[in-house]
């Protein structure tokens, strides 16, 4: 599927009358990254001038290397790592929600855990969703970090989800 890198949607004046406006699904990416404002951005814009649309809100996190945890259960040690990356998640989550909410955009959350590329298209097909809309992160030191750690450039994903997708896929910037 091919990525559309847009940043206004389609005004719903300009479409033939003969259209029939449905509601549109949502796929909506937020990692708590600055570019998760321009993803929220996308979709006011697109519930306010477009369809009504819903919002699935998608937090996915990497699960922890096999080999970091392997040792503490060994040893018999809680590891409490996942309960931060959870918390952490549903702040971003909750974040995110409290804006479209305020703006009566209807939404959902959803958290998960695991390859985000593969997460994301997956949850993608179980909510049957119309468009996927995530952004084009920035350079930073916490993507070469999860590069390293997790294998998994941010740009390669991004190119896994349009590769992957059976739906169209906004990268909002």
């Amino acid at each position: 599927m091919a990525a559309v890198l847009e940043k206004e949607p389609v005004l719903e004046a300009s479409l033939p009358q003969e259209v029939e406006l449905r509601l549109k699904r949502l796929l909506v990416i937020v990692d708590g990254s600055a570019q998760t404002g321009s993803v929220l951005d996308y979709v006011i814009r697109h519930a306010v001038t477009g369809a009504p649309v819903e919002a699935i809100l998608l937090c996915v996190q990497p699960a922890p290397p096999v080999d970091a945890v392997v040792p503490h259960l060994a040893a018999g040690v809680e590891i409490d790592h996942p309960g931060r990356v959870e918390q952490c998640a549903k702040r971003i989550i909750r974040s995110a929600a409290r804006r479209l909410a305020h703006l009566g955009i209807v939404h959902r959350e959803r958290i998960e855990t695991g390859d985000p590329a593969a997460t994301i298209v997956r949850c993608a097909d179980e909510e049957q969703c119309d468009l996927i809309v995530l952004a084009e992160p920035e350079p930073s030191s916490v993507a070469d970090l999860l590069a390293r750690q997790i294998g998994v450039s941010t740009s390669s994903l991004i190119q896994r989800v349009v590769r992957e997708a059976a739906m169209p896929v906004v990268i909002a910037n």
